[in-house]
């Protein structure tokens, strides 16, 4: 940021981006793509459906009419879109700072981290048709986020009333992850698919399967008691992710979301490259750092 060049070099675009997805529990998980072009149409290589056939035909004589292996699992479409961030620093500031001018680079991976936090929150949350107050909310309106978009991606009500798909206080937490099995698609289990499924739910629901293991009076629930063992159910991990606790993204969705879904399968994408800009402010002895992003983020399925 010395040289005023507002472009991250390589180097610098994945120290940004591994700040910004460090904590973040599904955007961590997710799969990334650097795009090339504004729009971009992205998938997972999988072979899929039956392979082996009848090597006889009806005759008798070798079969040389085989099918072929259906190769793809879905795709996801990426359209960028611009977002902006602006950030201040006093010249006192910095000087007071122990890092004194290092300290551009730690605002660096610092702004990375809360550049994630909101990245990660737009990816599950973004719908283009929400408003508050009447207008265009600033960031969740961008674009359409994970649970907009949630076919396969499981997303469902962990309480309340009335347009919630699970009342967690009427189910139970099981009878919650039940349900959210039940209304998998069968190509899911079809494809052997079963094995990397990820639940990631809210405090209130990660909390609740904690407490329901403690109680049972067995080796588990002790465990569970006293360690921060990984908490999985019926073989599949179930990870909080602070996201899903986000007060004015559950009031974009409308309801308290828990999702199930293969991590692999929710996209999000930055185009070319990421830009952080100084422009100085002598007057005010400040420096004023612009962050210009182009992302989406779409379902594979």
């Amino acid at each position: 940021m010395s040289s005023a060049k507002a472009l991250l070099n390589d180097e610098q675009f994945a120290q940004f981006m591994r700040a910004a997805t460090i904590n973040q529990t599904i955007l961590a998980d997710a799969s990334f793509r650097r795009m090339n072009a504004m729009n971009q149409v992205v998938s997972s290589t999988k072979v899929t459906g039956r392979v082996l056939q009848n090597g006889y035909d009806s005759t008798g004589a070798t079969e040389d009419q085989l099918t072929a292996a259906t190769i793809g699992f879905g795709k996801a479409e990426l359209n960028a879109t611009k977002l902006k961030a602006l950030t201040s620093l006093l010249d006192d500031d910095k000087e007071d700072n122990i890092e004194r001018e290092q300290f551009e680079q730690t605002l660096l991976s610092m702004m990375g981290e809360a550049v994630g936090v909101d990245l990660e929150a737009v990816c599950v949350y973004g719908d283009t048709t929400y408003t508050s107050g009447g207008n265009k909310d600033p960031l969740f309106s961008c674009f359409d986020g994970w649970l907009k978009g949630a076919t396969a991606v499981k997303s469902d009500g962990a309480k309340g009333s009335g347009s919630a798909d699970f009342v967690l206080a009427n189910t139970g937490v099981v009878g919650m992850f039940d349900a959210m099995l039940k209304k998998l698609p069968a190509a899911y289990r079809q494809a052997n698919l079963m094995k990397d499924l990820v639940f990631y739910v809210p405090y209130e629901v990660y909390e609740a399967y904690r407490a329901f293991l403690i109680d049972r009076e067995t080796g588990l629930g002790d465990s569970t008691l006293l360690n921060a063992d990984e908490l999985k159910y019926k073989g599949i991990p179930v990870k909080y992710a602070p996201v899903l606790d986000a007060t004015d993204g559950r009031t974009v969705y409308g309801k308290v979301p828990s999702i199930l879904t293969v991590p692999e399968f929710l996209w999000y994408g930055v185009y070319k490259d990421l830009s952080v800009e100084p422009h100085r402010d002598v007057a005010n002895e400040k420096t004023d750092y612009y962050y210009r992003i182009r992302c989406d983020a779409a379902n594979q399925w």
